[in-house]
């Protein structure tokens, strides 16, 4: 495994606390029962559909649901906090009873021992890292699997240039921006697909979500305006005029206003957030504005690139109080996140400047960077990185109020510098683990992704190739089961493929619990549903079109029903290639080429026979349903070299 997950699965050979549950709908949560074991604690589970469109009321197959526990003290009733539960989804088999003390037991050991079982979405343990590619796609990985492209869960085309995104934690959406459409696409990270595209005015570029998730600020480059978008309907409610140029964009901390920054006018406009009207402007002077909010000394703090002058603003009257004199260059401003700090990257200087908000002035300056373009926080550090280094730069939060300069740790990131690869302002390439113990730091130069423990060496533990291509921003979805609603109850979601029972294992390591619950899930098995929908796999590759070592477009045809009608347009297409006799194997995305066609690229290394299996999680089709079998080269010969080989 590449990153443990949150959770240490200890000895299970102590008391058990079973319950039993009844199915869990939207409106009813499950009672539990105590089956003789002593516990502290008690443990309710919970699952509801957690939909982005409409509401439903009872969970049935195709959809995400939402899983969790209320955990309390059972002494008091009064929930308990600060836990790490673990618990997996899987479905039941037709014939097998629900699981009993000693089989609970044995499905805990085996989800826990980690393997290909983490790639599968009944996990509630693990994150994912979602990618931002330079062939205009949003890869989903699991870094938790350790084999080659496994890892890759999911690629999804845009159909259009990505500029900017920001995710939708609370509903699992990813907006981006993709300006020569005039469009944001929404990207649901649980169904893995684009479900809508929404027209906004100009060339949208960058993208905020505002503190209270109510709305979404699109700034549009050229028209320069703003466009607001209801995070509910996933539509535009007003735009506004701003001026043009650069956009920048920034929020107080009260959730009141929002602060929208012209370039080419050289003004910061306030536009209140509860009725969206615009409440006045500020001059600060033409050049490429960047705005950054500081909740500690309720300010704002806007860096003109141009001038090198920082200008302070009152958030509620936009008032100037205080003019700071940096050097020409400014690139981007973060705030650290105590508030305390204002980071002013400077990549024509390579400099990092450090404004002490607490009095206002220039505390101190990094001159040891190489074109820094992006700062990001974790709770102890400040990571620092360069477009011109293969290294990022790690500064401790703690010693910034030090009257000393800060120690700084350079770690080797990759062998290339990642700006041999044109990136995209403003999108960063770090992000920080859940337990904000570590990084994960992408590097577009070599297609690759490294990861860094905190607690470790000075250099990545870990990494994982990317393949699709070259990764120009990342983030992580922490898919684990947290404190999302209230304390004490932890939740995460899961996609239900099919209809049917499915078992629930429940561990707490600390106290230790062991438990197991089921939910009924309506719809049609799978097995039922590929068997009814009659799906048909047509090779349109010839034979002898193949050969060993030399690339060839593999294409073939999907169909539906008995008069074969064409499964056209699906993005989730997944084709595994395995040798017949083992030993090889190769999992890729294909290409939709129209009338239910799919095309892709395989290199099949040596003369043999090659299974070609489709998987499709829109369609609920899994490897091995679906197969076509190819001779490559001379496989005669080849099986008669072998039979009479001493």
């Amino acid at each position: 495994m590449l990153l443990g997950t949150r959770f240490i699965a200890g000895p299970l050979g102590i008391a058990w606390l079973f319950l039993l549950l009844s199915p869990a709908t939207a409106e009813e949560t499950a009672k539990s029962r105590k089956s003789g074991a002593d516990s502290s604690l008690r443990v309710e589970f919970f699952a509801r559909p957690h939909t982005t469109h409409g509401e439903a009321k009872t969970l049935e197959a195709g959809q995400t649901a939402e899983v969790g526990f209320r955990i309390t003290d059972r002494s008091t009733g009064y929930p308990v906090t600060d836990l790490h539960p673990a618990a997996w989804v899987s479905r039941r088999p037709a014939l097998r009873e629900k699981p009993n003390q000693e089989s609970c037991e044995r499905g805990i050991k085996k989800f826990s021992g980690g393997g290909l079982i983490k790639e599968t979405s009944g996990d509630l343990n693990n994150y994912f890292i979602v990618s931002l590619n330079a062939d205009d796609t949003v890869g989903i990985f699991n870094p938790q699997v350790n084999l080659a492209t496994s890892n890759l869960m999911a690629l999804i085309p845009l159909n259009g240039k990505p500029a900017d995104w920001v995710f939708d934690d609370s509903l699992g959406l990813l907006y981006v921006t993709l300006p020569d459409k005039g469009e944001v696409a929404v990207v649901d990270i649980h169904r893995r697909a684009l479900t809508r595209n929404i027209k906004v005015e100009g060339r949208p570029t960058k993208i905020r979500r505002q503190p209270d998730g109510r709305n979404l600020w699109v700034a549009s480059e050229g028209s320069g305006t703003v466009s607001i978008i209801d995070a509910l309907r996933r539509e535009v409610v007003k735009t506004v005029s701003v001026g043009g140029g650069a956009l920048d964009l920034a929020f107080d901390e009260k959730g009141r206003v929002t602060f929208v920054s012209s370039a080419e006018g050289g003004t910061v406009t306030r536009i209140g957030q509860a009725d969206l009207e615009v409440q006045g402007s500020q001059a600060i002077g033409p050049g490429p504005l960047h705005l950054v909010y500081s909740p500690l000394s309720s300010a704002l703090y806007v860096g003109n690139g141009q001038s090198g002058e920082v200008s302070v603003l009152f958030s509620g009257q936009g008032e100037r109080v205080e003019k700071l004199h940096l050097a020409p260059g400014i690139s981007q401003m973060k705030v650290s996140p105590d508030g305390r700090f204002i980071f002013a990257l400077n990549r024509a200087e390579n400099t990092l400047t450090l404004l002490d908000t607490s009095t206002t002035g220039v505390s101190r300056k990094l001159n040891t960077l190489k074109s820094p373009d992006d700062v990001v926080f974790s709770k102890s550090f400040a990571y620092i990185h360069h477009a011109e280094s293969n290294h990022v730069s790690i500064v401790q939060l703690s010693a910034l109020s030090l009257n000393k300069p800060p120690p700084v740790a350079d770690i080797p990131m990759g062998a290339k510098a990642p700006g041999e690869v044109p990136g995209l302002q403003g999108v960063s390439m770090i992000g920080i683990t859940p337990d904000e113990s570590g990084a994960l730091i992408a590097n577009p130069a070599d297609q690759s992704i490294y990861v860094y423990q905190e607690s470790g060496m000075l250099a990545p533990s870990n990494s994982f190739k990317t393949y699709t291509s070259a990764p120009l921003g990342l983030f992580i979805y922490d898919h684990s089961l947290v404190e999302r609603h209230g304390a004490g109850e932890y939740a995460s979601t899961v996609t239900l493929e099919s209809g049917g029972v499915y078992d629930v294992y429940f561990l707490l390591s600390s106290p230790l619990v062991a438990t197991c619950f089921e939910m009924k899930v309506k719809g049609t098995p799978w097995e039922e549903k590929f068997k009814r929908e009659n799906f048909a796999m047509e090779s349109l590759t010839q034979d002898e079109e193949l050969a060993p070592g030399k690339a060839a477009r593999l294409r073939f045809r999907l169909t539906r029903g008995e008069a074969g009608q064409p499964v056209e347009g699906l993005s989730d297409i997944r084709v595994l290639g395995v040798s017949f006799f083992g030993g090889w194997q190769t999992r890729l995305w294909a290409r939709p080429a129209g009338d239910g066609v799919y095309e892709v690229e395989m290199t099949f290394p040596r003369a043999g026979k090659y299974h070609l299996m489709v998987q499709s999680h829109s369609l609920g089709v899994k490897f091995g349903s679906l197969r076509h079998t190819y001779k490559v080269g001379d496989v005669e010969s080849k099986a008669v070299k072998k039979k009479g080989s001493p």
